[in-house]
């Protein structure tokens, strides 16, 4: 049976209930990659692409949605990144000071949450940018993606995502970008 908890299903809830509505899904895999490709059928334009690592028994994993964003018909970055351990207690929260980066290629330092989900796991979610181009290609260059975030307990904790084979799964990804516009 799986649990959710109350933070993560309004979370859940919500991203369900503002998303467009969407049909016509493709999935590929490249390398363990997966790139997930829903045409939208509310007239916003281009597609809503979805791009996950390989997943690794109790290894982090990361997933790169192009979200809405009015001044990039391409669409933000949200990055999702999943941990099978809890990054604190209660259902989640803000990660004050969290610093997101590809190696030495590239830092992000904006607003980052946290959510509990079902057996002791975790999902950090941040919007790297307005503009995804801008965090496609530090992704497909890097060799890992670091999460460096301070606990709830003082201790420093760094997250690593390993990027082996994303340069070909991104290739994949610039192509459900650049697929049909509106």
């Amino acid at each position: 049976m799986i649990r959710i908890s109350k933070f993560a299903f309004a979370i859940s809830a919500l991203a369900l209930l503002s998303a467009p509505a969407l049909s016509q899904n493709n999935v590929e895999d490249v390398g363990g990659w997966s790139i997930e490709t829903r045409a939208r059928t509310d007239g916003a334009s281009g597609n809503l692409c979805i791009l996950r690592s390989p997943k690794a028994e109790a290894s982090p994993t990361l997933q790169l949605v192009n979200g809405a964003a009015a001044d990039s018909p391409r669409g933000s970055a949200s990055l999702f990144v999943y941990v099978s351990e809890l990054l604190g207690t209660g259902d989640g929260g803000d990660l004050a000071g969290a610093r997101i980066s590809v190696d030495t290629r590239k830092t992000w330092e904006v607003p980052t949450k946290w959510a509990k989900l079902a057996d002791n796991q975790s999902s950090i979610t941040a919007t790297l940018d307005p503009q995804i181009d801008n965090v496609i290609k530090p992704l497909a260059f890097g060799n890992s993606l670091h999460v460096a975030l301070t606990g709830q307990d003082g201790a420093e904790k760094l997250i690593s995502v390993n990027l082996t084979g994303s340069s070909k799964a991104l290739v994949a990804y610039e192509k459900c970008l650049s697929g049909p516009q509106g």
